[in-house]
């Protein structure tokens, strides 16, 4: 998946399965390449998602075409504006717009939310959690 991010891809479907996993399919129509994976909410993020109104395919489109850090173990995907793609409507480049996915290693969603200077606020973290 980390060759589609180089060039604009496309979500082309998004399957929810039992309300906590999202099947994306996704192709590349200049290279032709077709691919998919899975991602699965924790109860947590379930409910965080449906208290900020922060839907399925927002995060889908986050994880895909969103920049990525990787911070104290875990995996933050966030949408700024120069990541927006054009194919996408007004609407949901509003609501993508500063949001921010957090994934584990497993492709397994823990939170999302939605901040101002949230670029800023993931560079100054820790890379590392200290241990105790």
């Amino acid at each position: 998946m980390k060759n589609l991010k180089k060039v604009q891809t496309r979500i082309v479907s998004l399957e929810v399965t039992g309300n906590a996993h999202l099947n994306v399919n996704v192709v590349d129509e200049k290279l032709g390449i077709r691919a998919s994976y899975l991602l699965k909410h924790t109860l947590h993020s379930l409910r965080r998602s449906k208290q900020r109104g922060i839907s399925n395919l927002i995060i889908a489109l986050v994880v895909e075409c969103g920049k990525c850090f990787y911070k104290q173990g875990l995996q933050f995907y966030v949408m700024g504006e120069k990541n927006l793609p054009n194919w996408v409507s007004d609407s949901s480049q509003k609501n993508a717009k500063n949001t921010v996915v957090v994934l584990s290693e497993g492709d397994e969603i823990i939170t999302c939310y939605r901040g101002t200077n949230v670029i800023k606020h993931l560079n100054t973290k820790q890379k590392y959690l200290s241990a105790a």
